[in-house]
């Protein structure tokens, strides 16, 4: 498990693709917070840390592989931040 933690926003991104690579199920949901928010499945919001936990569970069961890519311009308000990249495929 990488104990690396995201300094700014930004990071995330780089520790996202690493965790899921190396199929690092706990380090990936300690990106996010407890009451987090994760737009995923497409068109649904997963709600809560746990809720997160079983979404990417099920996602590295299939060993997904993904290239780290440069993220796109960081939009913030107070302590919010969103972050986001352009796929290449």
């Amino acid at each position: 498990m990488n104990n690396e933690h995201a300094l700014e926003p930004e990071d995330v991104t780089r520790l996202f693709v690493e965790r899921v690579n190396a199929g690092d199920l706990d380090g990936l949901v300690e990106l996010y917070a407890e009451d987090a928010v994760l737009a995923y499945p497409p068109g649904s919001e997963t709600v809560g840390r746990e809720a997160i936990r079983k979404v990417f569970e099920r996602m590295l069961e299939h060993a997904p592989r993904f290239q780290y890519e440069e993220p796109l311009p960081t939009i913030r308000y107070g302590d919010l931040a969103l972050t986001s990249t352009r796929s290449s495929d």
